[in-house]
């Protein structure tokens, strides 16, 4: 029976973890992942992940000395939380750094967006079935497209991205275009 091609892919990133050293990073993703579900909103909202060092230490910033004192007072609930939700004990400790962008930026959405240039906030997927995570990538895309044309942009003659007004191609195209000629 042949193998699905979701697990097929899981291998191949598995794999590219190993062979790069990227376990850290991924440790990374899937704590920011279970955050706000250990944490809760309050302290998701006032904290920002920095790091897991290589002995098992999470810092994390915080924007005053009052959010490091709430973390010490939940730290053992959250590496409670952190080695339930990992299954393993990886995270031995969790320690705070006071830093001024430790505190989340509002999510914008149509009804708050005061200009044309705007920063979506990344978020974190709350699901690993990649055909889901595809779907929502071009939702979200899709989405962004209309925002743009509504905005003022041409799609892009040759692959269909946003454009400035007076151009034909995108910057990609157009590079690719004087590239080959």
């Amino acid at each position: 029976m042949a193998e699905a091609p979701d697990s097929r892919l899981a291998a191949i990133l598995d794999r590219l973890v190993e062979q790069h050293g990227w376990q850290q990073a991924k440790a990374i993703t899937a704590i920011k992942a279970l955050w706000r579900d250990i944490v809760g909103e309050d302290i998701d909202n006032h904290t920002h992940i920095l790091t897991l060092t290589s002995d098992g230490v999470l810092l994390i910033a915080v924007p005053s000395s009052v959010w490091s004192q709430e973390i010490l007072y939940y730290k053992p609930r959250i590496l409670d939380g952190l080695s339930r939700s990992l299954g393993v004990q990886a995270i031995k400790d969790v320690r705070t750094r006071v830093r001024s962008d430790a505190l989340k930026p509002r999510a914008v959405t149509q009804d708050n967006i005061t200009s044309p240039y705007y920063r979506v906030e990344r978020t974190t997927p709350t699901t690993c079935n990649l055909h889901e995570l595809f779907a929502r990538v071009q939702e979200k895309y899709e989405r962004a497209v209309r925002g743009w044309l509504r905005e003022g942009f041409q799609p892009c003659a040759q692959c269909h991205a946003p454009t400035p007004q007076g151009y034909s191609l995108c910057v990609v195209c157009e590079l690719e275009r004087r590239r080959k000629s």
